[in-house]
């Protein structure tokens, strides 16, 4: 399968982000990578260039809990909506993967009508996640369970080979 446009990461991972970074390279998309961790920002800030940002978001603590809110994500709503060099005005691919996890639904549905497949991590720990009721009201979905931890890709536009 391929996707056409630009492509947002939300967390840092130890191979994904590196991956995407190369690929989005390759293919000359724009990729933009935001955390809320500076741990993670300062680790990974060699791989910004002209067609990678990663942005550092802040806003407030993180509480623990799922019925707390996730303040750095919410004040934050504008950096990952706003797609730079584009027409389109849509992300390509989105992939989910930042902490704290209740802030991976909320997000979700923040940009889902500007995304064209999302790629979410951790869907082996799916009641953890809490993606069942979210995942049922996409259109198509494809799960990849060979090794752990699943992903899941998910489109209300396009069927997923």
């Amino acid at each position: 399968m391929r996707t056409e446009g630009p492509v947002l990461e939300l967390g840092i991972g130890e191979y994904s982000s590196v991956i995407m970074h190369e690929i989005c390279e390759k293919q000359r998309r724009y990729l933009k990578t935001v955390t809320q961790d500076e741990k993670w920002h300062k680790k990974y800030e060699f791989l910004s260039s002209p067609t990678h940002e990663i942005v550092l978001i802040s806003g407030g603590p993180n509480l623990p809990g799922w019925e707390h809110q996730h303040p750095a994500w919410e004040n934050n709503t504008e950096v990952i909506k706003t797609i730079p060099n584009t027409t389109e005005g849509r992300w390509g691919l989105a992939m989910i993967d930042q902490a704290p996890g209740n802030a991976r639904i909320w997000s979700m549905k923040q940009i889902r009508n500007m995304t064209d497949f999302f790629i979410v991590h951790d869907t082996d720990e799916m009641k953890h996640y809490r993606y069942g009721p979210i995942f049922k009201t996409f259109k198509y979905s494809k799960w990849y369970q060979r090794l752990k931890p699943y992903t899941t890709v998910l489109s209300d536009l396009r069927e997923i080979p």
